[in-house]
């Protein structure tokens, strides 16, 4: 029989971790360090009898009470902590320990694991506490304390009082006090021992024994929250409406540099006060920092009052030129200018052409040719939206809205006139359209409709409708062009925002779920007769501001079809870098062809080769490519901090500029106004009411609905929801809208009631509430909700 393991004993050896388990084997390195641990024992994950286990436990330990907490070999690791999938018990009793071990062994579902025993502490305090701060990664020792047991911090009842230490032992507590100075820098001394023991940051939770005050170490951890994230100075913010994941470095590199010059280049057109949009990549996640003209360097704090404000307008040489910059642009009708030069593009054509590029045939004669065209399409795509986004969407949006409010509108009126009307089946939801267009020409056609139908019974779906789809697509009648068209530009139409995310040619089942839901769903928004006539919407709007009204609703459309194209060209990218990944994969130079995505545009054209050429790439180049997809396999598990280079987001709102010079103050007031509109604006907590949870967020689109939950927290997936179910997610992009088709409702953790989660909502019919901040955390896959989107709220039911 395998004995359980004194830890007070045990000299720590190579291999440990599958003997003891991740947590167990910190605290044997702990106390063999001499720190303060309490004594602990584990049982090994092959013990046989956990009764027997607890009699050994208990003849080593000889406590009046105990805590059973897991030590499953891949907890407490370098990359990811496991926290909150495993089982903790707490003053377990000694008649029932046997009982409680067998309950921790078993609790993941995975087979036994370590376990570990040790006795309950008794506390007068305890909690967490970082090596490094964990929301902007600076010097300071963080420390989350409560009075009592510090299960009430791990467990996320309370997240207790912060005390930070400084890197000069200076201590100072956001709040009520819990511990005394000098135990606050005990155990940052202890938290740095750990650091230094472990050889990485840590995370420790500690308690201060009651009635003698020593502080013990319970547990340290290498961090998986954030890493130490080194950023330029200034205040950083994580772009989390765009980006859930971290993004390889084969594009994000060059869409963030593209986007800090252009935006720059546009806020000085315009005469923004907002003098740089700075975006890049920090533990390869998305970041921006903002910068404001006259701004001190390292100011804080809310802008000045109006009356300074509008002196600064006139006084300060950076102000007085944006104040220029501005009144040139509303003279000569800046946002017409680009706008027109926005209509002159042709964006079908442009998608047309990429598919074309990224198709197999063109891909084999020359790959790098492919390549460097999709990637200057990309760059003059991505100029041209960032270009119309601030100088055309933001006034056009803006001025309409600020039009409204001068005429008594209230913000929230305003933003629902704004946001156009309901079921209106605008060509925003063209691509909604044209799945229903394609359905309504299969529907008479039985045998299409049986082959599409038993797709879904198949224990290979994707395979199975890429069959019928090309079978279809071979018929050579009107449905059969119809589907051809359909998956030559499916195949390049990402459902992402970055190189990392799937196509929709990649997942074919989720086009044939698509049009099976339309098959046995109502009508399209088109000839709903339930549509909102946009003359009802503009009752009480004065004539005279009908017209920006109506260029505003243009822009939901321009949107989409610029979206559309986007997803498109960096679909393209990603099938071209595969096939170059696939070939140098079968030749044993990439370990997958995915790690071609970690390769650079340059690296990646040098692989590809000359036409019809063997792709090929250097020793050096391909082993730059394995580290880098490893680091972004352990960046992926990681949950960036909101703000780096500050321990909150920057306060205040946009400047009261009442007493500006009038053209600094329309065109900021209408970014502003835009700026709330798309991304929305705090919302209060959630309250508890007799039928269940109620969060708040942004009426986004009208209707009440009730539905079952379906969360989808990460961007690369391929979303294609059952009729009636209620999707949960960071943001929809433009790609979404053509499986969207059974939506009951939307429910988005960013955006406002101009995002495209609201516009496509309102497009289809459906109740939208955005800016939910704790949606994915605090609403579960399954959980029966109430949307209601006048209201704003979601109501997670009981029962």
């Amino acid at each position: 029989m395998a004995d359980v393991i004194d830890l007070t004993d045990h000299t720590p050896a190579p291999g440990d971790r599958d003997l003891l388990g991740g947590k167990a084997l910190h605290l044997a390195e702990l106390h063999a360090a001499g720190l303060p641990v309490p004594r602990a024992v584990t049982v090994p994950a092959d013990h046989p009898e956990p009764d027997a286990a607890a009699a050994q436990a208990h003849a080593t330990l000889d406590a009046a009470r105990y805590a059973v907490r897991s030590s499953s070999p891949a907890e407490d690791g370098g990359a990811t902590s496991g926290a909150g999938r495993y089982e903790s018990l707490l003053r377990i009793a000694p008649d029932g320990l046997g009982r409680a071990i067998a309950t921790v062994r078993d609790a993941a579902g995975d087979g036994p694991i370590p376990v570990v025993v040790m006795p309950f502490v008794e506390l007068a305090a305890g909690g967490v506490a970082f090596s490094t701060d964990p929301l902007h990664g600076g010097p300071d020792r963080v420390i989350h304390a409560v009075i009592g047991h510090h299960a009430a911090v791990t467990d996320g009842l309370d997240p207790g009082t912060a005390h930070r230490v400084g890197p000069d032992g200076g201590v100072t507590v956001d709040g009520d006090r819990v511990l005394t100075d000098g135990q606050a820098e005990r155990i940052a001394s202890l938290t740095d021992q750990c650091a230094a023991l472990l050889g990485t940051g840590v995370d420790v939770e500690f308690g201060v024994r009651d009635g003698t005050g020593d502080v013990v170490v319970l547990q340290a951890r290498p961090l998986t929250s954030f890493p130490v994230w080194e950023a330029p100075p200034g205040v950083w913010v994580h772009e989390g409406a765009y980006s859930s994941s971290p993004a390889p470095p084969l594009l994000a590199p060059r869409v963030q540099a593209l986007r800090t010059r252009v935006f720059g280049e546009g806020l000085a057109e315009v005469g923004a006060l907002m003098t740089a949009f700075e975006h890049r990549s920090i533990g390869g996640y998305a970041y921006s920092r903002m910068t404001f003209a006259g701004a001190p360097e390292g100011a804080s704090g809310g802008p000045p009052p109006a009356i300074a404000m509008g002196a600064l307008a006139r006084l300060h040489p950076e102000l007085r030129a944006r104040a220029r910059a501005a009144h040139e642009f509303l003279r000569d009708d800046g946002a017409a200018r680009h706008e027109r030069e926005i209509v002159a593009f042709d964006w079908e054509a442009a998608v047309t052409e990429l598919a074309e590029l990224a198709s197999p045939s063109r891909l084999i004669d020359d790959a790098a040719a492919s390549i460097t065209r999709i990637v200057e399409l990309l760059d003059e795509l991505l100029e041209l939206h960032y270009r119309w986004v601030l100088r055309v969407h933001a006034q056009r949006g803006g001025a309409a809205g600020r039009a409204l409010e001068r005429c008594g509108f209230t913000r929230r009126e305003a933003q629902r006139i704004v946001s156009g009307p309901q079921r209106a089946g605008n060509d925003t939801g063209r691509q909604a359209q044209l799945m229903h267009d394609l359905a309504g020409r299969i529907a008479t056609d039985r045998v299409a409709v049986a082959a599409l139908r038993a797709v879904g019974e198949d224990s290979q779906p994707d395979v199975r409708a890429a069959d019928v789809l090309c079978r279809l697509a071979d018929r050579g009648d009107d449905v059969g062009r119809a589907v051809a068209d359909l998956l030559h530009v499916a195949r390049v139409q990402s459902v992402g925002i970055d190189v990392d995310a799937p196509t929709l040619g990649e997942h074919p089942a989720a086009l044939v779920q698509a049009l099976v839901g339309l098959l046995d769903g109502d009508t399209p928004p088109s000839s709903d007769p339930e549509a909102e006539e946009p003359d009802h919407l503009l009752a009480g709007v004065p004539v005279w501001a009908h017209d920006g009204v109506r260029a505003a609703w243009a822009q939901h459309h321009e949107r989409d079809r610029q979206g559309m194209t986007l997803c498109a060209a960096i679909g393209a990218l990603r099938m071209a870098a595969l096939h170059v990944g696939e070939a140098l994969a079968r030749t044993g130079q990439l370990d997958a062809a995915d790690h071609a995505l970690c390769l650079s545009i340059d690296e990646l054209v040098s692989a590809a080769g000359p036409a019809g050429g063997t792709p090929t790439v250097p020793a050096a180049v391909a082993e730059a490519a394995r580290e880098r997809a490893a680091a972004l396999a352990r960046l992926g598990h990681l949950t960036p901090p909101a703000v780096i280079g500050a321990p909150s987001p920057p306060e205040g709102g946009p400047p009261d500029l009442r007493f500006a010079p009038r053209a600094l103050r329309v065109v900021n007031e209408r970014i502003a106004w835009i700026v709330e509109a798309m991304f929305g604006s705090g919302t209060r907590a959630a309250d508890r009411t007799s039928e269940g949870r109620v969060h708040h967020g942004v009426p986004a689109s009208v209707g009440l609905v009730e539905g079952t939950a379906r969360l989808v927290a990460d961007h690369r997936d391929v979303v294609v929801l059952e009729d009636g179910e209620i999707l949960v997610c960071p943001y929809t992009r433009p790609v979404w809208t053509a499986v969207l088709q059974q939506c009951g409702g939307v429910v988005t953790t960013h955006g406002g009631p101009l995002s495209h989660a609201a516009i496509v909502a309102r497009e289809l019919g459906i109740p939208a509430v955005c800016g939910v901040p704790d949606a994915l955390t605090e609403i579960r896959d399954g959980d029966r909700l109430r949307v209601d989107g006048e209201a704003g709220t979601v109501t997670v039911l009981d029962g």
